[in-house]
């Protein structure tokens, strides 16, 4: 039994009251609620009720709770600090190979970069420091949310720093550099990720 739009209005409503404002993970749980109670509902369950049980398996997954990983300041549902959680290890674990790499055996004094000049390596820093800023802006101009758009912002300043630093002491900057581009990489990742959800709203 499908539900109408004034059903499906009302757990829309409880989302919202929730803060599920991340559109990839509010869509998943409407959809898993929505079918939850449709299937009450054909067992003769009124919508009230269907509608208490549906939601009340989500009240833990939608408590606000925070992560030391993504940082214990930022306090969001229970669902979208974990799927963030599970993103971001992902790129620790890059990260971590990536840094391996570049100090064992590519060489601590070495770099895949070395073959740039000053000023290349000038005119390089700065191009990926504002398409880092570029991609903040345009996603923040969007407005919709996603838990990738999430990570993407506890992306930036970590990266614009990498960057600072190896713009200002270049005798070091063979270990940044290497490590801004992985996460250049992650953010590349993000931004495909967003916008496939962006595709789906629209």
């Amino acid at each position: 039994m499908e539900l109408t739009q004034e059903q499906i209005q009302c757990v829309e409503n409880f989302l919202s009251y929730k803060k599920l404002d991340y559109i990839d993970v509010r869509f998943e749980v409407l959809d898993h609620i929505i079918s939850d109670i449709e299937s009450l509902l054909e067992q003769g369950i009124p919508f009230e009720d269907a509608f208490k049980q549906s939601t009340g398996k989500w009240h833990n997954d939608l408590k606000f709770t925070s992560s030391f990983l993504i940082g214990i300041l930022y306090n969001r549902p229970k669902i979208v600090i974990n799927k963030a959680v599970n993103l971001g290890k992902y790129w620790l674990i890059f990260s971590f190979i990536a840094v391996f790499l570049q100090a064992f055996l590519i060489g601590g004094k070495s770099t895949i970069f070395s073959f740039l000049s000053d000023n290349s390596f000038f005119f390089l820093t700065i191009g990926v420091g504002l398409a880092i800023i570029n991609g903040y802006f345009y996603f923040k101009m969007r407005k919709l949310k996603t838990t990738f758009l999430f990570l993407f912002e506890k992306f930036i300043i970590p990266s614009l720093l990498l960057l600072f630093i190896a713009f200002l002491l270049p005798e070091i900057s063979s270990f940044y550099v290497f490590l801004i581009f992985c996460n250049s990489f992650l953010g590349y990742k993000l931004y495909k990720e967003h916008q496939k959800i962006m595709i789906k709203c629209n």
